[in-house]
């Protein structure tokens, strides 16, 4: 069947009881509208079958002539256009989101090399590490995750914290980036150990779970005892539950454990004093 342009058109009422002659008639229609089969321009509309097509059924309208009984389909103008349209808006968004990136790109450099200069290669590491981890988060909802995860690793090598725990929990679920237990583990305990609240309720997770690694209750309980002391939602009820199922010296010897991390978290540099200044 051909798609015809149906540009306002009305199809014919047929009266009640009105007996309906097949109009022969092999030449193309000359009627805008009619039935391509027999000309006549007795039609109404048809409901949408499988077939014909998806050009069809995404921009044409199904008729079915009352005089031939032939089904045909009519192209729909405004169907047409409501697809250009959004084909126009996406592209517009997605340009206004890529310029928006651009643009923020470009402003790393700047504040990379004034960070240098204002406070020495360990501050500008910190504040790179700092910009990457925000580069990270807004690329998760413009460029998808894979460019997220590069920033996160970026951060990660600067010694970001926040930037480790996202980074190890990338490579631990896969998203943006190859999974990697092992390298997940390394990246998640480094945060761990500098007291990151989320990173020590995500090792505590995997220790419980084998996630990657061996079962490990007793280290799971370690975790959840130290992501509970950082106010982690959910980590003091796990650690109850981990508790339940150790011995008296296990629960000793993990709590001695958690001690020992809680006194060897590094702690942020203290800005210096200014000269001058009361202490």
């Amino acid at each position: 069947m051909d798609c015809i342009n149906s540009d306002n058109y009305v199809g014919y009422m047929e009266q009640p009881n009105q007996k309906v002659e097949p109009i022969p008639n092999k030449k193309k229609p000359t009627i805008r509208g009619a039935c391509p089969n027999c000309n006549s321009t007795r039609t109404r509309r048809a409901a949408t079958k499988t077939g014909g097509g998806l050009f069809k059924r995404f921009f044409c309208k199904p008729y079915r002539c009352r005089a031939c009984r032939k089904r045909f389909w009519l192209l729909s103008p405004l169907r047409v256009f409501f697809f250009i349209g959004m084909i126009l808006t996406m592209t517009a968004v997605v340009t206004a989101a890529w310029i928006y990136v651009e643009e923020k790109l470009k402003s790393v450099k700047p504040l990379v090399a004034s960070a240098k200069a204002a406070n020495g290669q360990q501050a500008a590491d910190n504040n790179i590490g700092e910009i990457e981890v925000n580069f990270g988060k807004e690329n998760m909802g413009i460029r998808g995750d894979e460019v997220a995860t590069q920033w996160f690793g970026k951060a990660a090598g600067h010694n970001n914290v926040e930037g480790q725990y996202f980074y190890g929990k990338a490579l631990l679920e896969g998203r943006g980036i190859t999974q990697d237990f092992r390298q997940a583990v390394y990246w998640l305990e480094k945060a761990a150990h500098r007291g990151y609240g989320d990173a020590q309720m995500a090792l505590g997770d995997m220790y419980r779970m084998g996630s990657g690694i061996d079962i490990d209750l007793e280290r799971a309980y370690l975790w959840f005892n130290l992501a509970a002391s950082q106010g982690i939602k959910l980590a003091a009820p796990a650690r109850d539950s981990m508790a339940k199922l150790l011995s008296p010296e296990q629960l000793s010897a993990m709590q001695n454990e958690a001690k020992r991390i809680s006194g060897e978290i590094q702690r942020p540099p203290q800005p210096p004093a200014v000269v001058g200044q009361p202490k």
